[in-house]
């Protein structure tokens, strides 16, 4: 009789849970296909602001050679070179050719005859110009070249240092990668520098295969060998393919993770189903009623136990969520900022009014300002030090970016003789960061003094400074004193206490303990 309630039982806790699980697996995989048609249109935008740059490059290389006149003399020619070299513009050398090929005057090229080279070939009278790889001297160059009056041609090898540049300055995120090919898939650059591929044909690897294609976007592997989403632009009317790559297991590592998260929670709650089971089995067959104030006791321990156990699991799952959020932030929020900055840059970088450059260098700042704050907020979100270092380093590193960040000077000094274990830790750290927040954003404080210290097993913990202080009895309906009551209970709830003082223009105190 026993064995059959206790299968009815289990029926009946187990079945509705399947319904969740088939619901966490068509979700997990439907935010894995949002990922990555978010991450597909993310790489062709980073692709044409980058084909853009190459074009921009380009295109100014290709007036300044046609403004070039040298002088008719070898020597007065290879000095004008020099001297144009050294004015800059993003060209490694400069080189002058008569109509059969051969170098009239050079600076900064190897000699020889260009004659065979395909850009050299390419040049016809009247055409504006022509954009190609010179392969002599071993490593291959990007060249940009206009033809001369009466034949020959003018041309300039790029400095694609400026292209890695680019890719750092674009702030992509770790694995992502910017590559630069020709049209025969020879490589150029790629940031980052991936040693001994530069100047080889990648024709035959995914990455080249794919380029070759005319695709805007593709799922294949990198040169690396790691699998990313790739967005292409052809740049220089085609003679180039720029691609941008983001890793795919980045991408799709939030959707994974939540699906984890989702199945860890479904199979505790099937644990505690089957151990429910077990007990009511047993309190409704094998055991007799308990006297009411057995219950009254068993039931206020349990109370105790449960509101403690409820505590671990929030501040778990805060933890976890706050960690999710930062993640998000940093993959998608900082990710867009990081493109906006970029093609700000590129956009100033073309405008001639100074008044409008003035504004839009307004605007960059603004963007780079918004991806320091998303910065603060994932530190505060998810402080790595507190598991790696403990309570009184991720504080100290707290309270001074809060100081940097919101400009009151901040301290804390600790005198702990131990570590909490992993929630009163978490738990301590939070109701502290709550009471620093409301110091630095609505206190208006001046300074901001922490103290941690050791007591009975646990911490105490106190939070002063000397802003503008309030009435604590009419502290709940003003701005930034919505945590009060929360901190309070978190403390209480965790078998501790917390305590307010505070006057108007005297600053404010808080002050709580957390038992270990």
């Amino acid at each position: 009789m026993i064995g059959a309630l206790r299968i009815r039982l289990l029926a009946m806790t187990l079945v509705p849970l399947v319904p969740l699980l088939v619901v966490a697996f068509v979700n997990a995989r439907q935010t894995r296909e949002a990922s990555l048609d978010q991450a597909r249109g993310d790489v062709r935008a980073l692709a044409r602001l980058a084909g853009g740059w190459v074009d921009q490059r380009v295109d100014s290389t290709t007036e300044r050679l046609r403004s070039l006149t040298p002088p008719a003399d070898a020597a007065g020619c290879a000095r004008a070179l020099r001297v144009e070299l050294r004015r800059g513009g993003g060209a490694r050398g400069l080189l002058v050719a008569g109509p059969d090929g051969r170098l009239r005057c050079a600076a900064g090229v190897p000699a020889g005859s260009v004659a065979g080279t395909a850009w050299f070939r390419a040049l016809r009278p009247g055409r504006r110009g022509a954009v190609g790889v010179d392969a002599r001297g071993g490593r291959p160059r990007l060249v940009v070249a206009v033809p001369r009056p009466g034949g020959g041609a003018v041309a300039a090898v790029l400095d694609l240092r400026v292209f890695d540049r680019l890719g750092a300055s674009a702030g992509l995120p770790r694995q992502a990668s910017l590559v630069l090919l020709a049209r025969g898939g020879v490589l150029l650059a790629r940031h980052p520098a991936l040693p001994g591929t530069l100047g080889r044909s990648v024709s035959g690897t995914p990455l080249g295969r794919a380029a070759r294609t005319g695709a805007r976007d593709a799922d294949v592997a990198g040169l690396d060998g790691v699998r990313r989403i790739y967005g292409f632009d052809r740049p220089a009317a085609g003679a180039l393919v720029v691609a941008t790559g983001l890793p795919r297991a980045d991408l799709t590592a939030p959707a994974d993770r939540a699906l984890r998260r989702t199945l860890i929670v479904l199979g505790l709650v099937a644990l505690l189903a089957v151990g429910l089971v077990f007990l009511l089995a047993d309190l409704l067959v094998a055991r007799p009623l308990r006297g009411a104030v057995a219950d009254r006791e068993a039931e206020t321990e349990r109370s105790g136990d449960e509101r403690r156990r409820l505590l671990s699991e929030l501040v778990a799952a805060e933890d976890a969520e706050r960690q999710r959020i930062a993640e998000d932030i940093h993959d998608d929020s900082i990710q867009a900022l990081a493109a906006l900055l970029l093609r700000l840059e590129m956009l100033e970088a073309k405008l001639t009014d100074d008044g409008l450059r003035g504004r839009m260098a307004e605007a960059r700042e603004s963007a780079r300002a918004a991806v320091t704050r998303l910065r603060h907020l994932m530190f505060q979100l998810n402080p790595p030090a507190l598991e790696t270092s403990g309570l009184a380093v991720a504080l100290t590193q707290y309270v001074e970016e809060v100081g940097r960040v919101w400009g009151p000077e901040a301290s804390l000094r600790s005198e702990l003789d131990g570590e909490l274990a992993g929630q009163p830790r978490a738990l301590a750290y939070r109701i502290a960061i709550e009471a620093v927040n409301n110091a630095a954003k609505h206190a208006q404080a001046g300074h901001i003094d922490v103290t941690l210290a050791s007591q009975d097993g646990g911490v105490r913990v106190r939070v002063q400074d000397d802003g503008r202080g309030f009435d604590t009895a009419t502290a709940s309906p003003r701005p930034g004193h919505m945590g009060l009551r929360t901190m309070r209970e978190r403390a209480e709830a965790a078998g501790g206490w917390w305590r307010l003082e505070s006057e108007p223009g005297r600053g404010t105190t808080v002050e709580f303990f957390v038992p270990g």
